[in-house]
């Protein structure tokens, strides 16, 4: 494992979803919409999800739909799609779709310059305050439920995701849910500290041969998922070898 700190992974991994089109194509409707009574399933979610864009409330609704319905499907596929848009809505749910917007092209200014370290610490500390002002730590729990859904766990504690959803997912979308999961493990702890072992972030994490496994029964939803992004991302180099993240992994 390498010693690379979470707050440099976590600069490039911004300016990396900064290619991401969905949150720069378009703004959501101010539509409102009766939140009770949301129709969502794997077949209509893609047309919401581009209703939410812009609108977190609509997302945070939509989110909740999805995590209670992902326990009624038994499909594999439609459990792949339905945890892909879930991520996507989770970003937006938290309010760093706004804040990515807001930011990343700061932080690509700052690549492209001086890469001056204080002016990315200050453009990373706004972002984990709009993540934990917002809605972020409720949008982390809500995409650890739903990955749950597609996580198996082995005999050495291993978490992985199934071969439905390790093929429906797609290097950015898998980029901004370990985001949204390790803003969600660092809570108040400052993004500034020099994190060097994404291990320690989450109590019951053991790493060996790059690979994360899960050394506690009590080990919370939201360690397991950060788990098991980790490794399908190192797992898949061929896919995810992109993926900022893979700089934790020799």
């Amino acid at each position: 494992m390498k010693k690379v700190t979470i707050f440099l992974v976590l600069v490039f991994a911004i300016s990396f979803t900064a290619c991401d089109s969905f949150f720069s194509e378009s703004w959501g409707t101010a539509r409102e919409y009766d939140t009770s009574n949301l129709d969502v399933n794997a077949g209509n979610v893609n047309d919401w999800i581009h209703l939410a864009v812009g609108n977190p409330d609509l997302a945070a609704a939509l989110v909740d739909k999805i995590t209670q319905e992902l326990k009624n499907v038994f499909n594999p596929w439609e459990r792949a799609e339905l945890l892909e848009a879930g991520v996507r809505l989770s970003v937006e749910a938290s309010g760093l779709g706004t804040s990515f917007l807001t930011h990343a092209a700061d932080i690509l200014r700052e690549l492209d310059d001086n890469f001056d370290v204080d002016s990315l610490e200050g453009i990373l500390v706004n972002v984990q305050d709009d993540f934990n002002s917002g809605r972020g730590i409720d949008a982390a729990n809500n995409l650890a439920s739903m990955a749950m859904e597609c996580i198996v766990i082995d005999s050495n504690g291993v978490p992985r995701f199934d071969n439905f959803y390790t093929q429906t997912a797609n290097s950015v979308d898998v980029t901004e849910a370990l985001i949204v999961l390790v803003l969600g493990e660092l809570g108040d702890n400052s993004v500034e500290d020099n994190w060097n072992n994404i291990a320690l972030l989450s109590e019951g994490l053991q790493i060996r041969d790059d690979v994360l496994s899960v050394t506690s029964n009590n080990a919370s939803e939201n360690t397991i998922a950060l788990a098991a992004y980790l490794n399908l991302i190192s797992s898949n180099p061929q896919k995810f070898g992109d993926n900022p993240f893979t700089s934790f992994f020799d």
